[in-house]
């Protein structure tokens, strides 16, 4: 929830697929640059918990964000 409430992607890692919840220029940059699978959207956080399973979890955050 965290995430969609401040915009910070994360990324979900399940075999050889990813996920997040929204589109968003740094995911897309795990595709373009780092040759990972392009992220499928998944609208909200029961759907990405009960469709796979999740391997590890990737919080993009760049700028002064305090936790």
């Amino acid at each position: 929830m965290y995430s969609l409430e401040h915009k910070i992607p994360i990324i979900a890692f399940a075999e050889d697929r990813c996920f997040s919840l929204f589109e968003h220029p740094q995911v897309d940059s795990l595709h373009t640059v780092y040759h990972e699978p392009k992220a499928e959207i998944i609208p909200s956080v029961d759907q990405l918990l009960a469709g796979v399973e999740i391997q590890k979890l990737l919080n993009i955050c760049s700028g002064p964000y305090r936790f």
